[in-house]
């Protein structure tokens, strides 16, 4: 049982770290446009 519970707190810390990566990638991409292009977005 203590296992499980490890396995499935690690699968949701690897989950979490996964989405956070790619909001990080997207917030990135955003803030390296030229202002022009960002523009657009909004």
């Amino acid at each position: 049982m203590k296992e499980s519970l490890i396995g499935g707190i690690m699968s949701n810390f690897l989950g979490m770290f996964d989405e956070v990566n790619t909001k990080v990638a997207d917030i990135a991409s955003q803030v390296g446009q030229t202002p022009e292009s960002l523009e657009v977005c909004l």
